[in-house]
């Protein structure tokens, strides 16, 4: 007998199967436990161990005939479990809803960016005439919209650097 190869044969990819063998006696009792790390639902959880009990003889000669239909049924149903939450990931993934919001994200991502893209346009304007604290407000606009924060407080000091440079002050 060629006990490993025919487990192997016996187990679809990624299923664990745990063996655990017990001598009481004259006999030799075995329990076979599959597990699955793919499977997520805690129903696998509630498969029952497969336990064959005999003499070392009629182990030799029978377990593997023994445990081949019901291995291959509480394997199976793993198997399957994995690919069904396989597939309910990929069909939310896929789904319409899915897409729509993603839709609605890009759509509102390129809308902050064009708002954005036209208050710095307004600000170059507003600088270039020399308007100052219209740039200044124009920019502070554009912190409500963008998350480069720290580039737009920059340029927003220099500003009010230049605003302040004909002030008799020195500030406002």
């Amino acid at each position: 007998m060629n006990l490993f190869t025919e487990l192997s044969n016996m187990l679809p990819d990624g299923v664990d199967l745990s063996l655990t063998i017990r001598k009481k006696g004259a006999e030799v009792t075995v329990s076979l436990m599959p597990k699955s790390k793919k499977v997520d639902d805690p129903a696998q959880f509630k498969i029952q161990p497969l336990i064959i009990t005999g003499t070392p003889e009629e182990l030799d000669n029978e377990f593997v005939a023994a445990i081949k239909s019901p291995l291959s049924q509480s394997t199976g149903l793993l198997a399957n479990m994995a690919e069904h939450e396989k597939s309910v990931k990929e069909a939310a993934a896929n789904s319409k809803a899915e897409k729509d919001k993603k839709d609605k994200e890009k759509k509102e991502a390129e809308a902050r960016q064009k708002k954005e893209k036209k208050l710095f346009e307004k600000a170059d304007e507003q600088e270039n005439e020399e308007d100052y604290r219209g740039a200044v407000k124009t920019l502070t606009a554009v912190l409500e919209v963008t998350s480069d924060t720290q580039k737009i407080q920059t340029r927003i000091t220099e500003l009010k650097e230049k605003l302040n440079q004909n002030s008799l002050f020195g500030g406002e």
